[in-house]
């Protein structure tokens, strides 16, 4: 009966009232709108905002389209300054960037106020307030899948503040990694669930998410190679933040792991991005895990020196390098004369340095060498230079032909 009203009524339209009825019940009941739009308003419009489009007077139309303008308007304005005051309490206050949430949760509150103004204010009716009705439901939906996730990152975030995690180390990327699949688990139980109130059935949801997700795998299948090297770096951790690293002829210090690349300052300065995927596949020298810093070098005595004062020499070596600094008695330093050469004899020097510091370890060699040097000259033995020997033979020198 419901249904062929509009048709009841086109049938009868054009006929006189009965005594009793009241003449433009009808047009009356379509354009009468709440309290907040009082009558002689209505009245006030040109006579042809009255008339009636898919049942609906023209002059609602008007209003419908200006409240989907102001929502979407006051919606993109509250995240614009939700972001701004997420983005600079983010790293700096836990609470700040907590109760930037509050943004998006007053988001959510737009379509609701949007839903009560189109269905008691503009009185819609029909199939126009049943549409629209929908997308303002979709609408709510869509603000509350977006506090979902911000409250994941948001959590991930106050793990990270703790004083033992390095912000942008492989822990606190563990730990955003972690949180964002929760949130998008309770993002997707949110829209399930949703798109059930709203009337679809499950099989229907569920299908299109499968579609959709096939569709965005296939699409992003070089970021999902990166998100699963990323964890592969994740879990077998061969660098952290601040470690110097040598890999696929970089050599530089690591300043972020993402999701995505990691970033490398090069010794130069440079800043270099790899692919996690390369990463987790390529050979990786970890310089900044080692736990000294090993020197091999020789010092080359003139060929004829005599064996006494050769000794003399890697007595000299030894000595300086007794209890040296840096030295670990598991390491002791090693000076052996150990070669002829063609033009000199060598003494080979190995040591460790502890710590690790590679301008203190770099500052000891140099007070070394200068000691060496003063040393073996007090004791009148001397290093040997790079020689060559030159031959010239005159032209009557020459074999005849």
């Amino acid at each position: 009966t419901v249904e062929e009203a509009r048709s009841y009524y086109e049938l009868v339209e054009d006929q006189p009232y009965q005594p009793g009825g009241t003449p433009g019940l009808y047009d009356w009941y379509l354009s009468k709108a709440g309290s907040m739009i009082p009558d002689r308003w209505i009245h006030a419009f040109p006579s042809w905002t009255r008339r009636t489009l898919l049942s609906t007077p023209i002059w609602k139309w008007f209003g419908l389209v200006l409240v989907m303008i102001a929502l979407l308007g006051s919606m993109f304005a509250i995240y614009r300054v939700g972001r701004r005051v997420a983005k600079s309490q983010r790293g700096t206050s836990v609470v700040g960037y907590f109760l930037s949430l509050l943004f998006h949760v007053a988001a959510i509150t737009f379509p609701v106020l949007a839903k009560y103004f189109v269905t008691e204010q503009l009185a819609l009716r029909g199939n126009v307030l049943s549409s629209v009705t929908v997308l303002l439901d979709i609408v709510f939906l869509l603000a509350l899948i977006v506090v979902v996730l911000g409250f994941g990152t948001r959590i991930a975030e106050s793990i990270i503040a703790q004083p033992r995690i390095h912000p942008k180390g492989l822990d606190a990327q563990f730990i955003r990694v972690c949180c964002r699949l929760a949130s998008l688990v309770a993002a997707v139980v949110v829209f399930l669930e949703g798109g059930q109130q709203l009337g679809i059935p499950l099989s229907t949801l569920l299908a299109g998410a499968g579609v959709g997700g096939l569709a965005l795998a296939l699409a992003a299948q070089d970021a999902l190679k990166n998100l699963f090297g990323s964890m592969m770096i994740l879990l077998d951790k061969p660098y952290r933040v601040g470690e110097r690293i040598v890999t696929k002829g970089y050599d530089g210090t690591v300043e972020e792991i993402g999701l995505r690349s990691t970033r490398l300052r090069l010794l130069t300065g440079h800043q270099v991005t790899i692919p996690n995927e390369d990463m987790a596949r390529t050979h990786i020298e970890n310089v900044g895990r080692r736990p000294h810093i090993r020197r091999c070098t020789t010092v080359a005595l003139e060929l004829d020196t005599p064996a006494e004062k050769v000794k003399r020499a890697v007595e000299i070596i030894r000595g300086l390098l007794t209890d040296h600094e840096g030295m670990d008695p598991e390491y002791p330093p090693r000076v052996f004369f150990d070669e002829f050469n063609r033009d000199s004899l060598r003494i080979r020097i190995f040591y460790w340095y502890h710590p690790p510091d590679y301008w203190e370890y770099v500052a000891f060699a140099e007070k070394l060498n200068i000691k060496i040097i003063e040393a073996l000259g007090a004791a009148d033995i001397r290093l040997a230079l790079p020689a060559s020997a030159t031959h010239m033979l005159l032209d009557e020198d020459l074999p005849q032909q």
